[in-house]
């Protein structure tokens, strides 16, 4: 963990699961509820589902508040949501509980996640120049980005992952780099 971690704090890392947790139920109660896909789909499109839309909302939130508040809220909003569609639906809550059988799903998705994890661990430190910096730029709060060499320039690049990887190294407490190969084995 101390290799992973600049604070070491297990509640850090516990705080980001918990954003992760919420984010991944309102996805999956937006999935479940909104397209029509079968059971065993539903939570691992619901975790990208969720995953995108609080890229989304925390890309906008951050430029109007402070980044922690805006990756919370965006968590929250994506879990509200999610709560919403449950609400507005007819069919019960308990018929949404099969989902969580598909345990087959969630283990390739934990075993691929490890297996690109362990390809993409250190790959980050030869990339000096383009995404590291972009995510220490983010997780310091400055979203949307403004160019390292040219502050006076916003980045015209696309940075959803990066800001992702800066929530982990926001609230998470990890390395921008190991946050960056987190993100990455988790977005292949």
């Amino acid at each position: 963990m101390m290799d992973w971690s600049r604070t070491g704090s297990y509640l850090h890392l516990a705080l980001w699961g918990l954003l992760l947790l919420s984010l991944w139920g309102g996805g999956w109660l937006l999935c479940a509820r909104v397209f029509k896909l079968r059971s065993r789909e539903r939570l691992i499109t619901g975790l990208a589902t969720g995953l995108l839309l609080f890229i989304l909302f925390a890309n906008l939130l951050a430029q109007l508040f402070a980044l922690t508040v805006a990756f919370w809220v965006a968590a929250l909003l994506v879990l509200g949501l999610g709560l919403a569609s449950v609400w507005r639906s007819p069919t019960p809550l308990g018929a949404l509980l099969q989902d969580l059988q598909t345990w087959p799903a969630l283990l390739a998705l934990a075993s691929l996640f490890g297996l690109f994890l362990g390809i993409n661990r250190g790959l980050a430190l030869f990339d000096d120049y383009s995404n590291i910096p972009l995510v220490s730029i983010i997780a310091t709060g400055d979203v949307p980005p403004h160019f390292y060499l040219n502050p006076q320039r916003v980045l015209d690049y696309h940075y959803g992952l990066h800001l992702l990887a800066a929530s982990l190294t926001r609230m998470g407490g990890f390395y921008p780099w190991t946050a960056l190969d987190v993100c990455k084995a988790l977005a292949i």
